[in-house]
């Protein structure tokens, strides 16, 4: 009689692919961020990142004017890798009972760990900024306030991040002109998007304090240089896929199910993203 084994129910590469699968959907801010990959494989837990700046606009030559040169420079920053990880005990019992997916769900509740893991590092991010405004974002006003930080000559697209209440606050003081988030369509940035008013599309988050937040610029303008237009105002770099490891406690008769990431994230350009509530 073919016996079924408990190494047989539990593989960790197929755990592995199930969480690496999961971990970039359920990352609710990713698409704030620039996902890059390019550090896989790369030695090191420290990455200095350039960033060109814009050498300003073009000036008037009159005839047989030398054109003076401007000098290209770029701003640097440094970003520490880290490791984030998550682990679940299963017993046999329960894998090998047939009731629901105990594999499954070890796979969610691993990637949904790591995921507010990096969201949470988002959010500090986030408050590196050095552009604000001390209103709470509860009023049109208070968006309009900011939005005039950017000082945009063009169309952008803008997201802001803010506690659910202050959201509640906003829906009402701006009533008139709230659109609700399924009626956003093919528009729409961050999945789960409350709604929008005064041109800014708000997603609401506990990681946010109440009278906080963040506006942020996610889409490029004219003056980007190439790099910014690319990874605009935040970027998630990935050092390697989530390692999904097992291992059995023969005495328990459980399987411990470990997973982790390597990774950093860091706010690139600090000129994309106005705080609210002042600069604390």
């Amino acid at each position: 009689m073919t016996q079924t084994k408990i190494a047989q129910l539990v593989n960790p590469e197929v755990l592995a692919d199930m969480v690496s699968a999961k971990l970039p959907k359920m990352i609710k801010f990713t698409p704030l961020a620039y996902v890059e990959r390019e550090l896989v494989g790369q030695p090191g837990n420290t990455v200095t990142v350039p960033k060109w700046v814009y050498s300003g606009d073009a000036k008037d030559i009159t005839e047989g004017e030398a054109i003076v040169p401007d000098q290209l420079t770029t701003d640097k920053s440094t970003m520490t890798i880290k490791k984030a990880g998550k682990g679940v005990e299963v017993t046999d019992e329960a894998l090998l009972s047939g009731y629901g997916d105990p594999l499954g769900q070890a796979a969610h509740q691993i990637s949904l760990a790591i995921a507010n893991k990096v969201d949470n590092d988002l959010v500090v991010e986030a408050k590196k900024a050095t552009q604000y405004v001390d209103d709470a974002p509860t009023t049109g006003a208070a968006l309009d306030k900011a939005l005039a930080v950017f000082a945009d000559e063009e169309d952008a697209r803008y997201v802001a991040l803010i506690n659910p209440e202050d959201a509640i606050a906003l829906r009402k003081d701006t009533v008139k002109e709230w659109v609700r988030g399924s009626e956003i369509g093919a528009n729409i940035v961050v999945s789960g998007t409350f709604g929008e008013t005064h041109g800014v599309q708000i997603v609401r988050s506990k990681k946010v304090e109440k009278g906080k937040g963040f506006l942020v610029k996610v889409s490029a303008v004219e003056t980007d240089t190439d790099d910014v237009a690319k990874y605009g105002a935040f970027v998630i770099n990935l050092k390697r896929d989530v390692a999904v490891e097992t291992d059995r406690d023969i005495l328990k008769k459980t399987t411990v199910i470990t997973g982790d990431e390597h990774y950093g994230v860091y706010l690139y350009d600090p000129t994309k993203v106005v705080k609210f509530g002042g600069n604390a």
